[in-house]
């Protein structure tokens, strides 16, 4: 690798007309870290759809899509990221993950909470773009 490589991101608002609004990384992690000084107020109390494009930078004119996340972040009534949103999608993830097998030889043990959450992250923290909004994201994020 040489010194220009690395990773980069780009984080974008999706609109409910799927338009793209571009925000800077700083401010993003200004927001998502609850910064005082920075507030989304066009979107108190409301559910917003986040994309965070994970890039990697080689060198060449035009980086490389590694992953694109869609997330929905809650905004408060005072314009900041709610934290209690974002506590819980945490803690829904870590759920998600396999549990340890507690079969003890005695019979079948099943244990469905992770699939259950899982199915809660993916209903309630992540979405889905359509194959026309995900060219729009790949296209901005690349130039």
């Amino acid at each position: 690798m040489s010194e220009r490589d690395g990773i980069g991101f780009r984080h974008y608002i999706v609109t409910e007309n799927d338009e793209l609004i571009k925000i800077p990384s700083a401010r993003f992690n200004r927001l998502y870290s609850r910064d005082d000084a920075e507030r989304f107020s066009g979107y108190r109390g409301s559910i917003v759809r986040f994309v965070e494009v994970t890039l990697v930078l080689d060198g060449s004119e035009y980086p490389f899509v590694e992953r694109v996340s869609c997330f929905n972040l809650l905004i408060d009534s005072d314009g900041m990221v709610d934290k209690r949103f974002n506590g819980e999608a945490l803690r829904t993830v870590l759920e998600g993950l396999p549990a340890p097998s507690g079969n003890d030889g005695t019979g079948v043990v099943i244990n469905a909470s992770s699939k259950f959450a899982a199915k809660k992250y993916n209903d309630r923290f992540k979405w889905e773009p359509s194959h026309a909004l995900m060219r729009k994201i790949l296209v901005a994020a690349s130039h």
